[in-house]
């Protein structure tokens, strides 16, 4: 599907406008990078290019054209980085989450602390010839963080407090008796240092013997050593001629040449658990400190409170002045570009996130130029909306190629290209891999037909015959998919003794069966038995009951099978059955009442509708 992570700035996506984007369905990076739709997960949500935000899972086969500004990752989640605003320490982040490492390092420096806002009506001035910011007085003046960026005094020479000159360097001149370089006094004629001393003096002529021999010119006397100053204005060692006063070796003046240390600061520093000013250890006049060592506040804009805060802290503002802007009723005037306040509005946010994103913005035209767009149309910056407003194509399904669009409406020539190719999908009907436009299934036959399969069935107990047969996939429970579990579950109960309890008592009942005769008889089920008996034939049936696990009833020893059926009627004094009964010798149990109803009458089954008496208005008795 690609390369596994990229760090999206460029143009991506883009089928028609109005295409449906399957991969927006997907709410996780795993599930975004395993989908079979050619999906792309981006670490923060993507911008289209009408400046619109979108989901985080995004296909480049469908929508408008977007760009990820941070990770966009296609075979598996790549992780980026977030800051950690308590150490400003960029840490790593889960999977599919977090910025690139160099955006993450640009956002996690420590922010520049604002200067604290001059108090209402008053602002400062700056006074040139000492480089220091003065109160202006009520209306005039700027902000004092403001003046104090601007307020530089003019340079002045630095004066050297009176220090004691370093000792000279010591200086040597040729003995030409021994022709050794012996110590003599500063300025000697002839004298240098050591080094210059011995290069010369080895190549000088030994003292005559005798007898003595006319004298020979002597070898020029050696250069003198170089010797140093301390430069007071920048403090650094710098060459000067022999016998200047103060002079000396490198290394000596090196020494002694540094600045003169700082005293302690002398200026008035505030005390902001009490918001009091106290001298020493500050770098404010009395008057800085009295104006700036007043109680701030910051907006909360999760509660939209205003709370303490320091003067340098981010939006800090006197209490009227916070209460002011900590209200969510700003809204931004588009056409004006301004925040303005809105009282009773619904639809409002904090002056400061207001004025966060109420800015122009640039939006792509589609002849491929950055035009000026009002706040939340397009993207903040017209290099960022260069960058993105680049020629684009759609894939044309019919004949596979890939068509100019407008901006808004494409992806990159090289990503149509790349999906616009003839797909295969699943049809589950037949279970059988069939073509499909590109972007709607998989991209490879094979890939296609290892997942077209019918899925297994589920199997679930009949509770008829207590066998496990087969029922559609995903069938609800007690359906299972395993076989082995649902025969484990599926076992006839055994049998009992007796009707049902629902049965026991005395009923009236009239033959309803196919061929049957008027006749009313009267039904009792005791504990154990069952009786049918009438006034003129008297007792037709006694014999006892045992009752299967699947509810039939097994009538007598010659083995009739029953079906006793409760019939939910309304009525508070009467209750109504239905009981068919087959008349044995072999003959199977009846499916249903139905089916004993529709049984020839040479059968010899009987059904009956069975009618008790709930109170004491109606008692049956036996005949």
């Amino acid at each position: 599907m690609g390369a596994r992570g990229v760090l999206a700035l460029a143009l991506l996506g883009g089928a028609a406008r109005g295409a449906e984007d399957p991969c927006a369905r997907e709410g996780d990076c795993l599930s975004c990078v395993d989908a079979e739709y050619n999906c792309g997960w981006c670490s923060t949500d993507v911008v289209y290019v009408d400046g619109t935000k979108g989901a985080r899972c995004v296909g480049p086969s469908f929508g408008k054209k977007f760009s990820c500004l941070g990770i966009y990752s296609t075979e598996q989640c790549v992780a980026g980085y977030a800051c950690n605003k308590a150490t400003l320490q960029c840490q790593m982040t889960a999977p599919g989450e977090g910025a690139p490492l160099d955006q993450c390092l640009k956002e996690c420096a420590p922010p520049v602390p604002p200067g604290p806002p001059p108090p209402p009506g008053a602002g400062y001035t700056c006074d040139a010839k000492t480089g220091t910011c003065r109160p202006a007085g009520t209306g005039k003046g700027v902000p004092l963080a403001a003046c104090r960026a601007g307020c530089v005094a003019p340079p002045h020479p630095v004066t050297q407090r009176p220090t004691t000159p370093p000792p000279l360097a010591p200086v040597y001149k040729c003995d030409t008796k021994d022709l050794k370089c012996k110590l003599a006094p500063p300025y000697t004629p002839g004298s240098a240092s050591m080094e210059v001393c011995q290069a010369g003096c080895n190549k000088a002529s030994p003292a005559p013997s005798s007898p003595p021999t006319p004298p020979t010119p002597t070898s020029p006397p050696p250069p003198l050593a170089p010797v140093y100053k301390c430069d007071t204005k920048d403090f650094k060692c710098k060459r000067v001629a022999p016998y200047t006063p103060g002079s000396a070796s490198m290394e000596v003046c090196q020494a002694g040449c540094a600045p003169p240390a700082p005293g302690p600061p002398t200026g008035w520093v505030c005390e902001f658990s009490n918001y009091t000013c106290a001298p020493g250890g500050g770098a404010l006049s009395e008057a800085e400190c009295a104006a700036e060592c007043q109680p701030f506040f910051a907006c909360d804009e999760a509660r939209l409170q205003c709370r303490p805060a320091k003067a340098s802290a981010p939006g800090a503002a006197t209490k009227a002045a916070c209460e002011k802007g900590c209200q969510a009723d700003w809204v931004c005037d588009k056409q004006a570009r301004q925040c303005k306040q809105v009282p009773g509005t619904k639809r409002g946010t904090t002056q400061q996130k207001c004025e966060a994103t109420c800015h122009a913005t640039w939006a792509c035209q589609d002849d491929l130029t950055c035009k000026e767009a009002p706040p939340g149309v397009g993207v903040p910056t017209k290099a960022q909306c260069e960058e993105l407003c680049q020629p684009a194509y759609e894939c044309r399904p019919e004949s596979l190629t890939c068509a100019a669009v407008p901006p808004s409406q494409g992806t990159s020539l090289a990503r149509c290209q790349a999906g616009c190719v003839r797909n295969w999908k699943c049809d589950e009907a037949a279970w059988q891999c069939r073509e499909a436009p590109p972007g709607h299934g998989f991209r490879n036959r094979t890939e296609c037909a290892a997942k077209c399969h019918a899925p297994p069935p589920f199997y679930t107990c009949d509770a008829a015959t207590y066998q496990c047969r087969a029922v559609p996939f995903g069938a609800p429970p007690p359906a299972t998919p395993d076989k082995a579990t649902c025969e484990k579950q599926c076992v006839e109960p055994p049998p009992t003794p007796g009707p049902p309890a629902a049965a026991r008592g005395l009923w009236r009942g009239l033959y309803v069966q196919r061929g049957y005769a008027v006749g009313e008889v009267d039904v009792y089920f005791g504990v154990s038995n069952v009786t049918i008996a009438s006034a003129e034939a008297g007792v037709a049936l006694h014999a006892n009951v045992t009752t299967l696990g699947n509810g039939t009833l097994v009538v007598g020893a010659a083995k009739r099978y029953g079906l006793f059926d409760m019939q939910r009627l309304p009525g508070p004094e009467t209750t109504y059955a239905e009981f068919a009964l087959t008349a044995g010798s072999g003959a199977p149990p009846p499916a249903s009442i139905g089916a004993a109803l529709a049984a020839a009458p040479e059968s010899g089954a009987v059904v009956l509708v069975l009618a008790r008496c709930l109170s004491q208005r109606c008692a049956f008795r036996m005949p």
